[in-house]
């Protein structure tokens, strides 16, 4: 399991990850890096602990966010396809109505 030093607030943390992983691992700590200098910004620094919080809780929202926005689509694609099956069925009532006559 390849070792990995990342940097957070300027701090370097030395953290395990799959092989082959590196990559999205440094992409992923740059996220988090980012959003703790929007809040370095925001607040100054008001501590370590603090900062990791906020940022966690931050991500967690936007995940939550993508989640419940994935679940509405989910229910509009679900909606979609009865409608569909609904035509295609009209249609073929249609279509065996129009043989008969």
């Amino acid at each position: 399991m390849p070792d990995l030093d990342i940097v957070v607030n300027g701090r370097t943390y030395r953290v395990a990850c799959g092989p082959g992983e590196e990559e999205r691992l440094r992409a992923l700590a740059g996220q988090v890096d980012s959003r703790i200098t929007g809040l370095v910004r925001s607040f100054g620094q008001v501590g370590e602990a603090q900062l990791l919080l906020v940022a966690a809780l931050l991500l967690a929202d936007e995940l939550d966010e993508n989640r419940a926005s994935q679940q509405r689509l989910q229910g509009l694609d679900e909606r979609a396809a009865d409608a569909l099956h609904a035509l295609a069925d009209r249609i073929e009532q249609l279509a065996g109505s129009l043989e008969t006559a």
